[in-house]
């Protein structure tokens, strides 16, 4: 969600909204945002929202590694308008 290439497949400006809700999130939270990664940070806000519905309490474990380089992320297809999830 933080590479370049990542963020030109998702044409959605969601997606660039999410990323920087994330930043402020870690940058602006408490001592323990500032030391979880994107990824637990995306992964703790699912297990609030299943929570906040009225689903299952769930034990959230830190440690989720972000993706560091272009070569480690997942290449795909540029989305096209029908298989946005902007629609």
């Amino acid at each position: 969600m933080m590479l370049k290439n990542q963020l030109e497949i998702a044409h959605s400006a969601d997606i660039k909204y999410a990323k920087n809700q994330i930043a402020e999130i870690s940058e602006m939270g408490n001592h323990v945002t500032m030391m979880l990664t994107f990824a637990d940070l995306i992964q703790l806000g699912g297990y609030a929202a299943v929570e906040y519905c009225g689903g299952p309490q769930m034990t959230f474990r830190m440690g989720r590694p972000d993706v560091e380089s272009e070569g480690d992320a997942v290449h795909h297809d540029r989305e096209t308008y029908g298989t946005s999830l902007s629609i």
